[in-house]
């Protein structure tokens, strides 16, 4: 599965975890006072873009740790 697939689903679950949370009243949006609608679907987006740069985020810290952890052993030997 391409990884830009992946993104956007775990993104999608997300977005409906995130209408199940307000249907059930965890939390509600300022539209959602009144009557329960379903969130606005440009989340699924914001969702998608978060997950990916968490995932950069991530995978540069363990490159980042990786190099330092090598650079210790050089250092000591």
């Amino acid at each position: 599965m391409p990884a830009i697939l992946s993104f956007f689903l775990i993104g999608l679950f997300i977005y409906f975890a995130e209408n199940i949370g307000s249907y059930f009243s965890a939390w509600t949006y300022s539209y959602q006072l009144k009557a329960w609608k379903f969130v606005d679907l440009g989340k699924i987006s914001s969702w998608t873009l978060l997950i990916i740069v968490s995932i950069i985020i991530v995978i540069e810290l363990q490159r980042y740790f990786s190099q330092k952890i090598k650079i210790k052993n050089i250092i000591n030997d």
